[in-house]
């Protein structure tokens, strides 16, 4: 389990999502808006999910439409932040290294199914072999 690559990046990409999700709790008690909490939401299902997809190693399938999952709630908590940054409240925010951790998010979920999907090609190359 641990032992594949894949999981070292989707647990890498649930950290990075639960450590951005805190960051933006932070700041949405400071004030309230709507794309705050839809990045903070996003970014916690995209941690679920990903911590939920190490465990499913014996059904590569399922993994890979986890992922995409995963993917797709990074993107649009990436989308969110950059609605934030650039179209709300532009210049007012800086980038910290919660704000670049978006990125390594959708990065690492990216590598995670890359490396998911060449494990189930390897599988089935070795078993066209028996």
């Amino acid at each position: 389990m641990i032992q594949r690559i894949q999981s070292v990046y989707l647990l890498l990409a649930g950290l990075a999502s639960i450590i951005t999700a805190w960051k933006q709790e932070l700041e949405n008690w400071v004030r309230e808006e709507i794309y705050m909490q839809v990045n903070d939401w996003s970014s916690l299902a995209a941690a679920a999910v990903a911590l939920i997809t190490i465990f499913l190693y014996s059904n590569r399938k399922l993994q890979i439409k986890l992922g995409y999952l995963s993917l797709l709630l990074a993107i649009v908590s990436v989308t969110a932040l950059n609605i934030e940054f650039f179209v709300i409240n532009p210049g007012s925010h800086e980038l910290t290294i919660f704000a670049v951790a978006h990125f390594f998010v959708v990065a690492f979920i990216i590598l995670a199914i890359s490396g998911i999907k060449k494990d189930e090609r390897l599988i089935r190359s070795l078993d066209r072999l028996r």
